[in-house]
């Protein structure tokens, strides 16, 4: 099986649309098929007006018809959630963010930007093929001395990676490797902030 779907909302339009209280609602609803009949009375809503925003996540494309059923005379249409995963492209809340200086905030929710585009692209190519994506997550904290120790740092880091880039060898795997360094949450004693 292969990773979730996930979808990254990088319009401010389509940001606006899905984040309507009750879209968000439906969306939670449907982890599997159902109808705007099943979801109205799932949450004590009118149908017409479940209908009306089940439409509308079709137009911004996070819902998708999958089967039709005849009831009652008429002809129940059964969507599907389209992604397990929606995301906000950060870009959209923080427009104009700019990676020039790699010590700066700005640089690290660039980077953080980028891992979001790039996983979920990552995600829909594997799914669309049935398979899984290698991926490696490493989190962690670390306590450092000073500024002279946090270059030192990135620097064993920056070895790190070249040590360990095998290019010489036929049908290695490819990676990329994103760093971010941030300040620990502000439980952390004072001056760890400040890391310049």
């Amino acid at each position: 099986m292969g990773d979730p779907s996930t979808a990254v909302l990088d319009d401010p339009d389509l940001v606006l649309g899905a984040l309507h209280p009750l879209r968000r609602r439906l969306l939670a609803h449907l982890d599997e098929p159902d109808s705007a009949v099943g979801l109205a009375r799932a949450l004590g809503l009118p149908r017409q007006k479940v209908n009306y925003h089940l439409r509308a996540l079709e137009d911004l494309g996070l819902v998708t018809e999958v089967e039709r059923r005849p009831r009652r005379g008429v002809t129940e249409r059964i969507v599907a959630r389209r992604h397990d995963v929606v995301l906000v492209d950060p870009v959209v809340l923080a427009p104009g963010t700019d990676a020039g200086d790699r010590r700066s905030l700005a640089a690290a929710i660039a980077a953080g930007i980028d891992v979001v585009r790039r996983a979920a692209a990552i995600s829909r190519a594997a799914v669309a093929r049935g398979q899984r994506a290698a991926s490696l997550t490493v989190d962690g904290e670390v306590r450092i001395a000073d500024p002279a120790a946090l270059r030192a740092l990135a620097s064993d880091l920056a070895d790190l990676l070249a040590r360990h880039d095998r290019p010489d060898v036929d049908g290695a795997m490819r990676f990329t490797v994103t760093t971010v360094a941030l300040p620990a949450p502000p439980t952390t004693p004072a001056g760890a902030i400040d890391g310049r």
